[in-house]
């Protein structure tokens, strides 16, 4: 142990570097341009406004720019992403538009750029910078999240990883889902769940192979998994079947009846495709409403 006079700089890096922290890269555009960097020091604020604390290097050439265009995306990495961490990190020394035309990046709300591929994207308007030592601490109000596809990636859950399809991810994630069931059903909801389409990113593994997360197992596992409690309490619990939607075939599609339904990056839906699924679930969720007011009408 040491004593407090002997905590160096040094000392505290290293011991940070032992304490367990997402990788994020923190990206921005606007008056200033596109620029991002990679950053750990990204945490929770509060739930109400929901918000972010980011922590910035006073010394960092982004700093006033970032400031300048009052908008950032925490994009929370998965481990197969690190060779883009690194490159947000400075390696390589590439200039930013170098930086970025390694990753597919979507547009939320706020026009900084969110990373297609990300596990989670924060989309933020920086309400606060605060100067402190030799940091700059951003208070970042979230107004939009991105959602990447957790069911279906690999999970540590008891010291080992697991995925959907696999009984101990299976069994906690029905639980998941059981539970938020029930405080949904506590205010009288009706829930839907909605399958999972096909994906076909061009991102790949090495050797040309999906990762795994992409394959077409993953979603059928999952597709399974909410059919079963789906039909467990059909009463409170109705189902819509997006992959047969996007996925007549049976197979990823990129374009239905002439429309192209996917945006390039093979994972999200296109505006084009937004408005053909729309034609087909409003109508879904109608009828749902209106069994369940025929169902409700009839007890009493």
């Amino acid at each position: 142990m040491l004593a407090r006079h002997e905590v160096s700089a040094q000392s505290f890096r290293e011991a940070m570097s032992r304490f367990g922290a997402a990788v994020n890269i923190v990206t921005s555009d606007g008056p200033e341009g596109r620029l991002g960097f990679t950053a750990t020091a990204v945490c929770s604020l509060s739930a109400d406004p929901p918000s972010l604390l980011v922590c910035m290097n006073r010394s960092s050439s982004q700093n006033k720019s970032l400031q300048a265009n009052h908008v950032i995306c925490v994009n929370t990495l998965t481990g197969r992403q690190s060779n883009l961490a690194a490159v947000f990190s400075g390696a390589g020394k590439l200039d930013m538009p170098a930086r970025f035309g390694g990753a597919t990046w979507l547009v939320l709300e706020t026009g900084a750029p969110a990373l297609a591929e990300a596990l989670i994207a924060f989309d933020c308007r920086i309400a606060q910078a605060i100067e402190t030592a030799t940091h700059t601490l951003l208070v970042a109000e979230v107004v939009a999240l991105g959602l990447g596809r957790w069911e279906v990636s690999d999970h540590l859950l008891d010291g080992r990883w697991v995925h959907v399809g696999e009984p101990a991810w299976d069994n906690h994630l029905t639980a998941e889902l059981w539970s938020a069931i029930a405080i949904f059903h506590s205010f009288g909801a009706k829930v839907v769940l909605f399958t999972m389409p096909y994906v076909d990113p061009r991102d790949q593994a090495p050797g040309g192979l999906p990762w795994s997360e992409n394959s077409p197992a993953r979603a059928e596992a999952y597709n399974t998994l909410v059919r079963r409690v789906a039909r467990a309490d059909p009463r409170v619990v109705s189902l819509i079947d997006l992959n047969k939607m996007l996925s007549p075939g049976g197979a990823y599609a990129a374009t239905l009846d002439g429309v192209d339904v996917r945006q390039p990056d093979g994972i999200h839906v296109s505006v084009a495709g937004g408005e053909l699924l729309q034609r087909q679930i409003l109508p879904a969720i109608d009828r749902i409403g209106m069994e369940d007011e025929t169902a409700a009408g009839s007890t009493r």
